[in-house]
């Protein structure tokens, strides 16, 4: 399987891009994700599963946005389960992936085009020389982007959104694991020198999220490891809209 027009522009250029991406995303798949409030750590994760029916009815107004996903090349068939004869789907590449994550960041970040204070390049450098302040000076400046609502389960999900876009898109340049079940890091960042491993809070503390990390032995897969150790514990405060405390221990 492959996208003629990436092809062409290959072989043109004479060297690999996101040439795909170059005709940019729909803006009416955008809306459709802000409306509906779609989850997008499910296709990371690959927990998308649709039946032969559901892909066929990609209507505009079919509120299911998961069929106009798949039919405007966005995801794409990984496997079939044919006890429940349903498809399961996720990124065809990492072209599709980060592209779609960096159009994607601009509605759940609170910022346009001109005006991008992500910067994922900015946060893999300071990553990967080790500069925790330069870091936590980046998060307190898009946790205070976080649109306004009245309704507190939004700001969980956009605080949520805000992590997995800035972790995502940063497997672009260093080795990141996402995770959100019980008992692992919110995220474990690898790089030549460095092991990061992040627990984030909401209105709690960052001591308990330091105290977590220890707690539950989330360091022991790398007891062995030569390279440097850290650990931060963060915590979003929701009443002030604000990244309150981060605090960061070395080994």
């Amino acid at each position: 399987m492959y996208n003629p027009f990436s092809l062409l522009n290959a072989f043109y250029k004479n060297e690999y891009g996101a040439y795909w991406f170059e005709t940019e995303t729909p803006s009416f798949l955008l809306r459709k994700i802000e409306e509906t409030g779609f989850d997008a750590k499910k296709i990371t994760n690959q927990d998308i599963y649709a039946s032969e029916t559901q892909l066929l009815d990609y209507r505009i107004e079919n509120p299911d946005i998961i069929p106009l996903f798949y039919q405007s090349g966005y995801l794409t068939i990984k496997d079939y389960n044919k006890t429940f004869k349903s498809y399961q789907l996720g990124y065809p590449n990492d072209e599709v992936k980060y592209g779609f994550l960096e159009s994607l960041a601009p509605y759940y970040l609170n910022f346009g085009k001109d005006n991008n204070p992500l910067a994922v390049n900015s946060f893999g450098m300071d990553i990967i020389n080790g500069d925790t302040d330069s870091l936590r000076n980046r998060f307190k400046a898009l946790f205070a982007r976080l649109p306004y609502t009245s309704d507190d389960k939004p700001v969980e999900q956009n605080f949520q959104n805000v992590i997995y876009i800035v972790f995502m898109l940063l497997g672009q340049y260093v080795h990141t694991e996402l995770h959100s079940a019980l008992g692992r890091a919110d995220c474990v960042v690898e790089t030549e020198n460095y092991i990061y491993i992040f627990e984030f809070k909401r209105d709690k503390s960052a001591d308990e999220a330091l105290n977590q990390i220890e707690d539950k032995k989330y360091t022991a897969p790398y007891a062995a490891d030569k390279r440097k150790l850290i650990k931060i514990g963060v915590n979003f405060n929701s009443a002030s809209r604000e990244l309150d405390e981060w605090k960061v221990t070395r080994e």
